[in-house]
């Protein structure tokens, strides 16, 4: 044994298994980061989106109490006109 190159040993069966559970750990968290980074892109669009309705609803909310507004105050106006006749 003491004759054969260093890397005989590392042939051995437990030395090549356990490479390959390491090289799978290291690939599973490598995919496992990307996956979590796309979820929490795929996230942040989705409340970007989210936002950008609730701001456009809030806007629109206060347009449509402008106008109403408006109509009750017109109405006020001729329900006085017609009062005065």
């Amino acid at each position: 044994m003491r004759n054969l190159p260093q890397s005989s040993f590392d042939d051995d069966p437990f030395t090549q298994l356990e490479k390959e559970i390491s090289a799978r750990q290291l690939e599973s968290e490598d995919t496992r980061r990307k996956r979590q980074a796309l979820f929490s892109e795929g996230v942040a669009v989705r409340e970007r989106r989210l936002m950008e309705r609730a701001l456009a609803m809030d806007n629109e909310e206060k347009e449509n109490r402008k106008i109403l507004e408006e109509k009750r105050e017109l109405f006020d106006k001729l329900k006085k006109e017609i009062d005065m006749k």
